[in-house]
This record gives structure tokens, sequence and C-alpha cells, in this order.
């Protein structure tokens, strides 16, 4: 009796996951095509039993199938194996959006922060997750981002995720209360006793305003070294006017000071001049040996 003639096509398995920390596996045939009906996918075999692969990071695991792996077990048939195609594993990145908390107040000359952040998308694994250095900051009114950077723990891949951070808005108001009528008179002092310490010295800054309802707060931004201290004064209403200090000075000595808006530093104003009546009186630094 001469065997029948028969060509079986095999097509590997194919499976596609989502990483999650555990192995997984891609195994069998995702097609086999055969030629006779008599013969049946029960009379051969693979090698090992059943071709598979596995993984637990993501990428692409691939098992490549050789016609030469199969056995036919029916003598009955002469089996020319055809094998088309890999048993073949992908398993994706996890999508992590990480998102720094939104935050708001009224302004009060203290910074605010918030530092929370969420995590969305497909999360972290179970286990896994990351650590978070929030910097964000905003004392003066208006908004800016909060800011944040985090850092993978040890048993988290980087090639695992795909991380998205988004960055929250921290916004500080004006307070809800309306100018005075009257024009508004302030009347800005630099002064103070010092010991000899080799630093240069300014002064201590401080306001008198008319009326005292007005008052502002005082918040110091940026320092011009052996020039002057630029402050600014935000008012409960919103306004803001930048003054300067100085200069002051190092050694023992007396040194005339004194405190004035320029218009250099007018990209941190807010005000209209005429509502406010701005002095600065003859003011000393006394450094003493």
């Amino acid at each position: 009796i001469t065997p029948r003639e028969v060509i079986v096509f095999l097509y590997g398995g194919d499976a596609t996951v989502k990483y999650d920390g555990q192995p997984h596996t891609a195994e069998g045939y995702s097609d086999v095509v055969i030629e006779d009906t008599l013969y049946t996918q029960s009379d051969f075999s693979y090698r090992d039993g059943t071709p598979a692969v596995t993984g637990t990071d993501a990428g692409s695991y691939i098992l490549g199938l050789a016609d030469s792996d199969f056995t036919n077990n029916n003598s009955n048939f002469d089996v020319l194996f055809d094998a088309k195609s890999p048993v073949y594993l992908t398993i994706e990145p996890r999508s992590v959006t990480l998102t720094s908390a939104s935050d708001e107040k009224p302004f009060d000359g203290t910074p605010l922060t918030n530092g929370a952040v969420t995590v969305g998308g497909d999360g972290f694994a179970d286990g896994e997750g990351a650590d978070y250095t929030v910097t964000g900051s905003q004392t003066l009114i208006g908004s800016s981002e909060n800011s944040f950077s985090y850092t993978l723990r040890s048993n988290t891949k980087a090639e695992n995720y795909e991380i998205t951070t988004v960055p929250g808005t921290l916004t500080v108001t004006s307070i809800a209360i309306e100018k005075p009528e009257e024009t508004i008179e302030l009347s800005l002092r630099c002064e103070g006793t010092f010991t000899y310490d080799g630093e240069w010295h300014y002064g201590n800054f401080s306001v008198v305003c008319v009326p005292e309802s007005a008052a502002p707060t005082v918040t110091l931004i940026d320092t011009v070294s052996e020039q002057y201290e630029l402050y600014l004064l935000t008012f409960p209403w919103g306004d803001t006017i930048p003054v300067r200090s100085g200069p002051g000075g190092r050694e023992p000595g007396r040194y005339t000071t004194g405190a004035a808006y320029t218009a250099d530093d007018a990209p941190y104003a807010s005000f209209s001049p005429e509502d406010y009546i701005i002095t600065s009186p003859g003011c000393y630094v006394f450094i003493e040996e």
C-alpha cells in the first residue's frame, strides 16, 4: 500500500497582551491547513509537545517553526510539513499619565504649593511605581505650572511603560477687596544698624501706608549684588508696585539709602500711578565696627 501524500501548512499561534509584571505565553497554532481530510492534527506532533514562547517584559517574543520540528505519526501518509509563520507573543508597554495637582488660593504673600501627583491611564503594574519631586510654587498673583519630576522605583523598568507627564496649574488670585477711592500714600523706608561682618547690608525695608487698611504685602523678589534689593508691593485688590531699596554698604560707616519705583521694573508693575503717592524720606544704614 502506497502512503497518501499530504501537505500540512502550519501557522504559529500569536497573542498580544498588556504588560502587567506577570509572565505570558503564546502557544500552539493560529491555523493548520491540511489538504487531505483523512489526515488530522492528531496525526502529527511537535518535537516538544506544543510550540510555545513566554515573556514578561514589554517587547516581542518569537519562536521560529521549522518543517523539521514536526513528526508524522500516521504511517498511512507521506507528509510534507510547511511551517509558514512563527509563534509570536507581543507584550505591550503600559500607558501611564502622571498629573501634578492644580490648586488656587487668594494672595496672602506665602507660596502656594501642592505636592500631590495622580496616576492615570493604565496605571502601574501591581507593586511597581514611582517617587515624585514636586517643585511648583506660586507666590504672586498669577498662575504657573506645578512642575515636578519622577524617579521609577528599583523594581520598575522604564521599557515597560510609556509615561506622559502633565503639570497642573497653581493660581494665586487677588483678594476681593475694593481699592479705596482716596489716593494711597506710601512712605518707603530702608534703614538699620548693623555690626560689621564683611557682608553687604541694604537696610531693613518697610512700608508705611495711609490708609493703613490698604497696606500691601511685601515680597523680596530679587537682589542685585551691592546695588539694590527688589521688593514687590502687592495690594489686596491686585495692584502690584515693584520698588528698589538700597544701596547700603559693607564697611563701617553711615550710608544714605532709599527706595523708589523705576520704569526698569515695569514688567512687575500693575497699577495706575495717579492712584498712589510714593515717597522715601532720607534713610541711613549704619555699620558699626
